[in-house]
């Protein structure tokens, strides 16, 4: 679009670098991984190196800074920046705004971080340890979070724009962050075009259902069993494709359910061509949900949890949105409610989402404006 993009990536990004999407990629091998706890990990050398390539730029676009080391944070970027926020990784080291008890989390209480992320959740090998013994860590808290969120709010705070993928990620920042204002601005996903038109439905004379994706706790794998167990087996048909937690995929396919394993991109298109209601049950704060944009963009009606993103896109004109700890009961009348004439009308109101190039465009607009107006500091 006539500007140079060059990419800063993780160790082998250069090598897949086609020319295709940048004009220039450099490796960057980080100080920690993305799930890392070590919330202090540092290494000025490569701080350094970051702030002068940094340097020679007119404007950066930080996606994810995952494994940037802590010491990066402590020196103004002298470029205008913008800063996209597909995850809560700046405000939240579990990236997910989970905590090790399993709860999902709406705010950024810090005492609650400091035993979240204790010290001893900070040494890689004795959480590495937990994980495969499935036990939690005791807790000894430690202000490690503390020291990781004032160099992360000073960062997003001094970015020009912050730009979240959905509104409830918007809103859970701009609540963890005092004076921080985001704005929604809805990624593209490559599912996207005109919507494949459809008059048949329930083919098999039975509600056709389906889940598509991970299947784990936080994306509703045990709303997904409830939902199994409550619907009658002679008028409901479910389906799920992708992978999932073995205890998970062993209760559904005990339930009867048709669990078709992983799926590659060019069969989607099929696969929804059979869908009469699809499924989107996240328990966590979802940040965009690309599965309910695939279903979206194929024109499939969708029952969806009011979860993170989720109402962003789904409404009671193309699916149903519940509340998936107190509303189960109405998400099942609404299923048993349902008929072809519902179905075609739900479809008929749908409309094509952002496609990737509308998108980049948006983007570009967005770089032009920074750098018309926010100069090197």
């Amino acid at each position: 679009m006539g500007h140079q993009v060059d990419v800063l990536g993780g160790v082998g990004s250069a090598a897949q670098n086609k020319g295709d999407f940048a004009d220039n990629v450099f490796d960057f091998d980080g100080v920690a991984s993305v799930f890392s706890l070590s919330v202090d990990r540092d290494d000025r050398s490569k701080a350094a190196w970051l702030h002068q390539l940094i340097s020679s730029y007119d404007l950066v676009h930080f996606h994810m800074s995952y494994g940037f080391p802590a010491s990066f944070y402590e020196n103004d970027i002298r470029v205008p920046y913008v800063v996209s926020l597909h995850d809560y990784g700046y405000i939240c080291p579990r990236v997910f705004m989970v905590n090790k008890w399993g709860d999902t989390c709406n705010t950024r209480p810090m005492a609650t971080c400091q035993s979240c992320v204790g010290k001893l959740e900070q040494i890689n090998v004795l959480r590495a340890g937990s994980n495969r013994m499935n036990i939690t860590l005791p807790t000894i808290r430690s202000r490690g979070v503390n020291r990781r969120a004032a160099r992360l709010d000073r960062f997003l705070g001094g970015a020009a724009e912050r730009l979240a993928v959905s509104s409830r990620v918007a809103a859970i920042f701009d609540d963890a962050v005092p004076g921080l204002s985001c704005k929604v601005l809805h990624i593209g996903n490559d599912s996207a075009g005109p919507i494949p038109q459809r008059e048949q439905w329930i083919a098999s004379g039975k509600i056709r259902c389906c889940y598509i994706g991970t299947l784990n706790k936080d994306k509703g794998a045990e709303v997904f069993i409830e939902l199994v167990k409550a619907l009658p087996a002679d008028r409901f048909e479910f389906a799920f494709w992708g992978r999932g937690e073995s205890k998970y995929v062993t209760a559904l396919q005990e339930l009867g359910v048709a669990v078709n394993g992983a799926y590659t991109p060019d069969k989607l298109k099929g696969i929804l061509r059979e869908v009469d209601i699809g499924l989107v049950l996240p328990v966590w704060n979802d940040n965009g949900p690309q599965v309910l944009m695939e279903f979206i963009n194929n024109g499939v009606p969708v029952l969806g949890t009011s979860m993170g993103g989720v109402p962003d896109f789904l409404n009671d004109q193309t699916g149903y949105l519940f509340d998936p700890f107190k509303e189960i009961e109405n998400a099942v009348k609404w299923l048993k409610n349902i008929d072809a004439a519902a179905l075609q009308r739900m479809h008929a109101n749908i409309r094509p989402l952002k496609t990737p190039d509308q998108h980049a465009r948006e983007m570009v607009a967005v770089y032009e404006s920074v750098a018309a107006t926010d100069r090197p500091r």
